[in-house]
């Protein structure tokens, strides 16, 4: 087993992580500007297309050194036949080239996996898969039973699973970020080491939000990105389904769908109780307005940033419980947990009308963010993981 002190990290992603709108490209800005604040070398190997000037600033503002090939035109074919992701035959050599200048290479995405022959060449091969694909694509194959989609899905299921199988012989450790994830893969894999490293949040960005919510407008708040389906779902079941329920005993209720990507078709049921944000530079102030955080998410895998950004900024949360995966979530004391339209019409009412519970959930939160989900600890992990079991005392990061 290898030890340096110092490493050099080189990230291998399929695309430039920027803009910061999705969980795997906050992720790994935030996890190189920690893993660089204990000591460590951090650099971006990814392909890229088109203008990444702000992405480029924010990076090299943070000390991350990125490397950019340039892909003209998109790849459009597998590595090998069957195969489900595409694959970039000037990328790879690249991959191999940095390989030999690194510590540790992080592919990130279940795209960069296919790159693992290439990054065999460094000391240590981490494949950050985020969450499994394939549990999410299982419950939806017998939720839609098009004879197109179900095909489209059982291929994907059964190539995935392939790829994985052949390529996590370059990989020492794939990295999920619940343990649902961690699970359900390692059931597959039973070959391959496996381990969990929880999401992680800019505690100090979003504890800037002001504790208290200034408005006497009851606000309920659901932050995302609407271009993804398991976010667009739950905003729609909030704003028919839920909303309705709480408008009986909070008639003068607002609720705020906050993001990028929202769909045309909501442009019809705005109004002055139910706002559609579109895409906003920061959202500290609506959190700051809001009296809850609501996430009614039925479908979808991983953790859930949005439940620890409204950790960090100290607001009540109301979460499903798969809204709750991966993360360290106890119902009634740190957040409430409610499936159901009715049941988490109920649950709303409850922090609306006791200050005390609001609070108590607030606080709890926000200390169950901080002991388990800064980038800090997050780093750690990753350092601990990277350095092997005979040096994991030695390379956890002060």
């Amino acid at each position: 087993m290898w030890y340096t002190g110092r490493m050099q990290w080189t990230f291998v992603t399929s695309g430039f992580p920027w803009p910061l709108t999705s969980g795997t490209w906050l992720r790994v800005f935030h996890q190189a500007r920690a893993l660089l604040a204990g000591g460590d070398s951090v650099r971006i190997l990814c392909r890229s297309r088109g203008d990444d000037a702000p992405g480029l600033a924010a990076y090299a503002d943070a000390g991350v050194e990125v490397v950019r090939i340039e892909t003209p035109e998109p790849p459009i074919r597998p590595r090998h036949a069957l195969g489900v992701c595409v694959f970039d035959g000037e990328f790879a050599p690249v991959v191999a080239q940095w390989a030999k200048q690194s510590d540790v290479m992080v592919l990130v995405n279940p795209g960069a996996l296919q790159y693992a022959p290439e990054a065999r060449a460094c000391k240590r091969v981490i494949a950050d898969l985020g969450d499994d694909p394939i549990l999410e694509e299982r419950r939806k194959l017998f939720g839609d039973l098009r004879p197109g989609a179900f095909l489209r899905r059982l291929k994907f299921c059964w190539g995935f699973d392939r790829d994985a199988r052949r390529y996590c012989r370059d990989v020492d450790t794939v990295v999920m970020v619940s343990e649902t994830d961690r699970v359900s893969f390692a059931r597959r894999h039973r070959k391959v080491s496996v381990e969990t490293v929880p999401g992680g949040v800019d505690v100090n960005y979003f504890s800037q939000t002001p504790v208290a919510a200034p408005e006497a407008q009851p606000t309920i708040y659901f932050p995302g990105n609407f271009a993804h389906p398991p976010n667009r779902d739950a905003a729609e079941l909030l704003a028919t389904k839920i909303a309705p329920v709480l408008r009986k005993s909070v008639p003068d209720l607002r609720v705020v769908l906050l993001g990028a990507n929202s769909p045309e078709s909501w442009e019809k049921i705005k109004s002055e109780h139910l706002i559609v944000t579109g895409f906003v530079d920061d959202m500290r102030d609506w959190m700051a307005a809001s009296h809850a955080v609501i996430l009614p998410m039925r479908i979808g895998t991983g953790v859930k940033n949005k439940l620890l950004e409204a950790w960090a900024a100290r607001r009540p949360v109301i979460a499903t419980t798969l809204s709750t995966q991966g993360i360290a979530a106890e119902a009634g004391e740190n957040l409430l947990v409610a499936d159901g339209a009715e049941a988490m019409a109920d649950a709303v009412q409850k922090i609306l009308q006791n200050s005390i519970l609001a609070s108590k959930l607030a606080d709890n939160g926000y200390e169950t963010v901080m002991r388990d989900h800064s980038w800090e600890a997050v780093a750690r992990c990753y350092r601990r993981i990277a350095c092997g079991p005979s040096h994991r005392n030695e390379c956890a990061m002060s």
